[in-house]
């Protein structure tokens, strides 16, 4: 999917996949932690933290820095997940912390994100969806231990958050059930876990793509996230964008032989293509009164045959819906 979406771009275009580590083995946060270590090997591949990497050595892999105005973050399902956690993680936890900050990619493209990994939301517990993916895959945080003792396979969320004593004992998932479902129910509220919820998504410095699919089980994750989002950035100058299509699945991008694959494809490159001829024409891109003012979101609805219609008429749950989906005393606590 990768090699065709370069191909689209054409000449010039070039792609960098972390093979950043995974749960069981390495539950949260070891995937953001290999993500930011990617970014620094991108832009500062000098970095000190880089070459201790290769035990005191010189770089291995002598690459020229890249600008961070020249990289677009991009990711799919669990994958867009971890670039909206790394975007946090950089406002939150690395820039307040170096000098000079880092700066970020000016553009991120999110396929089908997950941004809720109890995915309590409707399209994410269908049992009536056409889509491949298994439902639920996590257990909301204020349901009951027993809820959370008795969920069948496919718990991902937990497999991410606590590992797998039967793989990998850790001491999230080895010194009990009760201490697990502890580990369990607090991180799946921190905002680099299910940030739809439970994170500020201001100020986060990317126009940003968002891509989903009316049979797609996150649906309704990427569509409350792109809702929340525009509305955390309007007047900013940061453009949001969230493109549903018609009776497509989980990541429909992947399979080459459906046109609305393409179709998305070159939606992608379209958005790219458009935020850097705006960035070259935008003489004072630091200052109000030289961006682009963007109210919420840019709702489009893609239809089979390609139409495009604007708006959010998607036939899915309405988005104060959504909202209603984790715990009332949580959210009126936050």
């Amino acid at each position: 999917m990768v090699t065709r979406l370069l191909l689209e771009f054409g000449p010039g275009a070039r792609a960098f996949v972390p093979d950043y580590r995974l749960a069981p083995e390495d539950p949260f946060p070891a995937a953001i932690h290999d993500f930011y270590a990617a970014y620094l090997y991108l832009t500062q591949p000098d970095h000190a933290a880089v070459s201790r990497c290769n035990g005191g050595a010189t770089n291995m892999h002598p690459i020229a820095p890249i600008e961070p105005k020249n990289i677009v973050l991009g990711g799919d399902s669990a994958g867009a997940g971890v670039i909206i956690a790394f975007q946090l993680y950089m406002r939150d936890y690395v820039n307040p912390s170096v000098v000079p900050r880092m700066e970020m990619p000016p553009v991120a493209v999110l396929i089908s994100a997950w941004t809720d990994i109890s995915t309590s939301m409707p399209s994410a517990r269908s049992q009536h969806s056409y889509c491949y993916t298994p439902s639920p895959m996590g257990v909301n945080p204020f349901m009951s231990q027993q809820d959370f003792d008795a969920f069948p396979k496919f718990n991902f969320a937990r497999t991410y958050l606590c590992g797998d004593a039967n793989l990998v004992p850790n001491e999230r998932n080895s010194l009990g059930k009760d201490l697990e479902w502890e580990w369990y129910r607090h991180l799946a509220q921190h905002p680099l876990v299910s940030p739809v919820y439970t994170a500020d998504l201001s100020g986060l410095g990317a126009s940003t793509l968002l891509q989903t699919g009316t049979f797609d089980r996150l649906a309704d994750d990427t569509r409350l996230y792109a809702h929340r989002l525009g509305q955390a950035n309007q007047g900013t100058g940061q453009r949001v964008r969230l493109e549903l299509y018609r009776d497509m699945v989980h990541v429909h991008q992947f399979f080459e032989f459906l046109p609305m694959a393409e179709k998305a494809m070159r939606s992608i490159v379209q958005f790219v293509e458009d935020h850097q001829q705006q960035d070259a024409h935008t003489p004072h891109p630091d200052t109000e009164r030289s961006r682009k003012v963007v109210v919420g979101t840019e709702g489009i609805v893609v239809d089979t045959d390609g139409t495009e219609n604007e708006g959010h008429d998607d036939t899915g749950c309405s988005l104060p819906q959504l909202e209603q989906c984790w715990d009332p005393c949580f959210r009126a606590r936050g």
